[in-house]
């Protein structure tokens, strides 16, 4: 109620103001003050605008990529789908490698592994033979060699493909290229061969017939282990791959 008297008060008090039309202009006089400019479209004014954003802002941008050791249009050009199957393909050769390499340390020294036996069979068999011991650090090396020289090679042939492999992708690339051989560890080589085949090649002397070999759940837990070193192993990889381009350009300029 209080609202509507308040309303007709204010429109009686309005209608009986002076009217506050202007006289009409004369076209003899020219007008005063400053012209008023054209208004700009909305396209043109945002064009102005990137334009001295990127003079302003881009020296920064520049240098806050070359910090970080990628450039993020080349992450968004990359082809990411030719970059997963490459890693998978070098993951699969690098499968393949540890794996002779590993039948090979059989073929020379059977417990030269026993450590990661189950627990059950290390207690056991007993301690490491004397030429297990001494031969176990060189072929540790070479496998450790080739765990960080194969996922570089596959990144110097992804690099042939796309022209450039920044840090995030070298860091996919290794991750998913040890990730399948943390799996193919597990599915083939410890769950088929060692739980299922048992082929005599991995039953230690003295230890046949013992339940620890399909013990299942032992080698999950290892693989769950070795997320760990895949996360660490990856990035190692990638960090060495970003210094290693950054060596190679700087030789190339050079020169």
């Amino acid at each position: 109620m209080v609202k509507a008297v308040a309303h007709l008060a204010i429109c009686s008090l309005i209608k009986h103001l002076p009217s506050s039309k202007l006289p009409p202009p004369n076209p003899g006089v020219k007008p005063t003050g400053t012209p008023r400019r054209p208004a700009v479209p909305l396209s043109r004014s945002f064009y102005y605008f990137k334009r001295v954003a990127l003079a302003k802002y881009a020296p920064t941008a520049y240098a806050y990529r070359w910090a970080a050791g990628f450039n993020i249009s080349e992450v968004k050009v990359l082809d990411w789908q030719l970059m997963f199957y490459d890693a998978l393909i070098y993951g699969l050769v690098l499968s393949l490698v540890l794996t002779i390499l590993t039948a090979i340390s059989g073929t020379i020294a059977l417990d030269m592994f026993v450590d990661k036996y189950p627990p059950d069979i290390k207690e056991k068999y007993g301690p490491m033979s004397p030429r297990a011991a001494r031969l176990r650090p060189l072929i540790a090396a070479l496998l450790f060699i080739t765990i960080f020289v194969i996922p570089i090679i596959g990144l110097f042939a992804l690099q042939a493909q796309v022209d450039s492999v920044p840090f995030l992708p070298a860091l996919a690339f290794s991750g998913i290229a040890l990730l399948t051989f943390n799996t193919f560890d597990l599915i083939i080589l410890d769950w088929l061969f060692f739980c299922t085949i048992q082929p005599r090649s991995m039953v230690l002397p003295g230890t046949e017939g013992m339940t620890a070999y399909r013990d299942y759940r032992f080698h999950f837990v290892g693989f769950l282990k070795g997320l760990g070193f895949t996360a660490f192993g990856s990035l190692l990889i990638a960090a060495f791959w970003v210094i290693l381009q950054w060596v190679i350009t700087l030789f190339s300029s050079a020169a």
